[in-house]
């Protein structure tokens, strides 16, 4: 039913919800990489990093740096 009505499955939806959480902590705070993939969603920083960049076509790190 989920995917009936936003039009994506909920996992999607998730890791969307992740991404744009971990891209306000990017933005707005020093934490780590690793810090961030366990306060999105209890991640480990790999399979973060892999997320963040299937969304947004960058890494994290990458992403960082190219906002400040």
């Amino acid at each position: 039913m989920f995917e009936q009505y936003a039009g994506i499955t909920l996992s999607e939806y998730l890791i969307q919800r992740r991404v744009s959480g971990a891209c306000i902590l990017l933005a707005n705070s020093g934490k780590s990489i690793q810090e961030i993939a366990v306060e999105v969603g209890d991640l480990s920083p790999s399979y973060f990093s892999q997320m963040f960049k299937k969304i947004k076509g960058i890494s994290p790190d990458q992403y960082r740096k190219s906002i400040r």
